[in-house]
């Protein structure tokens, strides 16, 4: 997966920029020891640590950003704000100032800021679309698995059908080991329903006369009659 490489590789460079800025910046920032016993920021040391420092900034922002980068160039293209505009302002304005402080030969830098930002948003983006498309296989899973057949009960027995004939008050018999064809209302029977594929429930739920059932969910034990709503069949 490509956001997972830029992950890996702006994470890498990220926990490098970080161990420098607590190791060494942020004592000298917030006047904590061993402030004196770091070398002087503005020594050659100093500027070679500000430059490793520009050195992952760039990488993370150019590297693990680009999609935010893309996103908020399309956004000013198109003229519709969105959030990749607005994460990339932020990271971009940090990275620019550090990079002229440290041309500049100013000390205060905020690499840090744009290193967190591009890695903390990249990485709600990644389980983001990973939920999405948990989602959407679970959507897949449940279409799939609807039942393509209905017992109809009629005046003299019952009549299997098509679902996409299921009409709205047709009463449906649905036996042990069986899917409901579609979401009703139980009129007669009483059984234990499987329905972890619609609610995400482990165990089966008793389902009798006046309980609403969805389509999808197995009858595991038991045998009911389940009158079809309107609109069920779409």
């Amino acid at each position: 997966d490509g956001t997972v490489g830029r992950l890996l590789v702006g994470g890498f460079f990220g926990m490098m920029a970080m161990l420098w800025y607590v190791l060494f910046l942020y004592p000298v920032y917030f006047g904590l020891p061993p402030e004196a016993l770091l070398f002087d920021l503005e020594g050659g040391a100093g500027r070679f640590l500000l430059g490793n420092l520009w050195l992952s900034a760039t990488v993370v922002l150019a590297y693990t950003g680009a999609p935010l980068l893309r996103g908020a160039y399309v956004a000013v293209r198109t003229r519709q704000p969105n959030m990749d505009l607005l994460v990339s302002l932020a990271a971009t304005t940090a990275y620019l100032y550090s990079g002229l402080a440290v041309l500049t030969g100013r000390t205060e830098v905020y690499f840090d800021v744009t290193i967190v930002v591009v890695l903390a948003v990249t990485v709600g983006s990644y389980y983001e679309e990973r939920i999405k498309r948990r989602a959407v296989g679970e959507l897949a899973d449940l279409t799939r698995d609807r039942a393509s057949e209905a017992r109809v009960r009629t005046g003299d027995g019952t009549e299997t059908l098509p679902v996409e004939a299921v009409e709205g008050g047709d009463e449906l018999v649905v036996r042990s080991g069986e899917r409901v064809p579609v979401d009703g209302e139980v009129i007669e029977g009483t059984a234990a329903v499987d329905e972890s594929l619609v609610t995400g429930e482990s165990l089966p739920v008793r389902r009798s006369r006046g309980d609403e059932v969805r389509g999808g969910t197995v009858v595991s034990d038991g045998r009911l009659v389940v009158r079809a709503v309107d609109g069920a069949v779409r």
